[in-house]
């Protein structure tokens, strides 16, 4: 796979593109990707985004990331190497704001793993934000500009506070995961409180945010996990209880004998060995 190298510790680009300039690639520097118009997808690691005007991306050494464009696109790219915060320690401008260290927030699996949608007024921020250091660098290609240093901490501080607002803490899990397998289990009669709308909450987790988190944590999706351990009850109720159908149907809320035998076929089929 081909690596981009940039040795400058700070690179502002502007391009529109029909067609992306790079291939699927890594790369030795940290991206900050502002999408200013156009639309298509974003493929980063093993994750697919449609992007569109507004959008923001991050990216760092340890990613792959390509696009595809399915409507002209005019890019903001804001790089910059490991070299490029080190500059500022003696200013005191390398204070941490944003609650964690710059570039491990430019690393985190998370935002690499969710799209992050910004609330009012923040859209309105960035967008200016991204003016300001676009019309500062096509004056001036100041590497050291603490202008520009400043401009990007605010964007990093936006992701950041838009991140509290969803109830996503990037510095450690709060959540106990053995309390979520608890709950899931306890309440696995009951469809609704199983609703993702309705566990998030009650765990304190953002609810677009809560199937990353239970991928990430368990290596397994929130769908899977629930429709394998229902199936396990089940066939224990069938098989070695001989409960009835029926009977099995109404305790697990499925709306009759059918429902229940269809989902049983389904779970049969998804785990049959298959030869290669």
């Amino acid at each position: 796979m081909k690596q981009l190298r940039q040795f400058a510790p700070l690179v502002v680009e502007e391009l529109v593109e029909n067609s992306f300039h790079a291939p699927l690639h890594h790369q030795n520097y940290y991206e900050i990707i502002y999408i200013v118009s156009g639309s298509g997808t974003h493929k980063i690691n093993q994750n697919r985004f449609h992007y569109q005007s507004g959008d923001l991306f991050l990216i760092s050494p340890e990613d792959e990331h390509h696009f595809e464009i399915a409507e002209q696109t005019h890019f903001i790219f804001i790089k910059f190497t490991d070299d490029y915060y080190p500059i500022y320690t003696g200013m005191n401008l390398s204070k941490e704001p944003i609650g964690i260290a710059p570039l491990l927030l430019m690393r985190h699996k998370l935002l690499k793993e969710v799209k992050l949608s910004f609330f009012p007024p923040f859209t309105t921020i960035l967008k200016n934000v991204m003016d300001n250091i676009v019309t500062y660098w096509h004056f001036y290609e100041n590497m050291r500009s603490a202008l520009i240093y400043q401009q990007i901490t605010t964007i990093l501080c936006i992701i950041s506070e838009t991140l509290d607002r969803t109830h996503i803490n990037l510095k450690k899990e709060q959540v106990p995961s053995n309390s979520v397998l608890y709950y899931l289990h306890e309440h696995i009669y009951e469809p609704d409180k199983l609703l993702i709308k309705n566990i998030a909450t009650k765990f304190g987790i953002a609810p677009n945010y809560f199937s990353t988190w239970f991928k990430r944590t368990f290596d397994i999706s929130y769908k899977e996990y629930i429709n394998r351990y229902r199936y396990q009850l089940i066939r224990r109720r069938i098989d070695h209880e001989k409960q009835k159908l029926k009977q099995v149907a109404n305790e697990f809320g499925f709306t009759d004998e059918s429902h229940l035998s269809h989902f049983l076929k389904k779970q049969e089929e998804a785990n049959r060995p298959r030869s290669i």
